[in-house]
């Protein structure tokens, strides 16, 4: 860029008559100035999250981004500025802006097109593992759903919320036996996450193969007394001796559905003289395996039989 001045001489004159004249050569100014271009940013995506990278543009020659030109590759190269709004950027476009840095383009008047370059910020995705899941016998509504982020990372200061899940199989839940199931058919799965920022900025997948394990229901064995076969009860746990069979009797109590839960009594020693004797008192039958319940220990005091005698007579 600047002015500058031209001279000459003349070297040859063809004509043969050159002889005849005197030439005068007369310098000549040129002035270069600045050529005028427009720069375009390049379009490119980031994560969002993830750092973003400014780094390609395209020079024009008119505003409009018609006709790309490349003669400023080289030493002659040119030298700008790319960014985009500051703060937390949020899945969307955003518009590159370019300026030329200062006095980084002696030979070019640098301007923006009209057409910005744009960034676009994608979701980042994460992977959620729902949590197994632990109910009691008869319990009819699976608790809240929650899970861990299993995949992938929350930025930004976001934090996982609320898992919310419908599960197909959750209207016969209450009626399942005690054991271990994987729940695999969970429908419309969703998470919500504790963002300052706005719009959704994750693609969420889940990892549902989750266990359940439906644990027996605690009940208790309440006994009620030793028992006759002709249906007197002891209330006192003491009997004589040689007063007929006796059998402990007990109820359970806190079953659900309408199970049917026997109870079922240890062998023991065979209660035939006098002397105490214990019983053991647990769960039987065939719904007793979604039922716990502590061992009942009774006992049985049996007292000898008195006999009245008189001396010199009979009894």
């Amino acid at each position: 860029i600047g002015s500058y001045t031209r001279g000459g001489s003349v070297v040859a004159v063809a004509d043969g008559n050159a002889g005849n004249y005197t030439f005068t050569v007369v310098p000549s100014s040129v002035t270069v100035v600045r050529r005028t271009v427009y720069v375009k940013a390049d379009d490119v995506s980031a994560i969002y999250g993830n750092e973003v990278i400014l780094s390609g543009f395209r020079v024009y020659t008119d505003e409009g981004g018609a006709a790309e030109w490349s003669g400023y590759a080289g030493a002659d190269q040119l030298k700008v500025n790319l960014s985009v709004q500051s703060g937390i950027l949020v899945v969307g476009n955003y518009d590159i802006s370019v300026a030329p840095i200062s006095g980084g383009n002696p030979n070019y008047i640098v301007n923006a097109t009209a057409d910005k370059g744009v960034l676009t910020v994608e979701k980042r995705t994460i992977s959620i593992t729902v949590s197994d899941v632990n109910v009691t016998y008869g319990t009819a509504e699976l608790p809240a759903v929650t899970g861990s982020i299993t995949g992938g990372s929350l930025v930004n200061g976001d934090t996982l919320g609320t898992i919310s899940a419908v599960w197909s199989g959750e209207a016969a839940l209450g009626t399942l036996d005690a054991s271990e199931y994987v729940l695999t058919d969970y429908a419309n799965l969703s998470a919500t996450l504790n963002s300052a920022q706005e719009g959704t900025n994750y693609e969420i997948t889940f990892e549902t193969s989750t266990k359940l394990t439906v644990s027996p229901k605690n009940v208790t064995i309440t006994f009620v007394g030793w028992q006759s076969a002709d249906g007197m009860v002891s209330v006192d746990n003491a009997v004589t001796y040689n007063a007929g069979a006796w059998s402990p009797s007990a109820t359970v109590d806190g079953t659900v559905n309408g199970d049917v839960v026997e109870i079922a009594i240890d062998d023991g020693t065979e209660i035939k003289n006098a002397g105490t004797y214990s019983r053991n008192l647990y769960l039987s039958g065939a719904d007793a395996g979604n039922y716990v319940a502590e061992v009942c220990v009774v006992t049985l005091y049996v007292r000898p039989y008195t006999k009245e005698s008189s001396v010199g007579g009979t009894e």
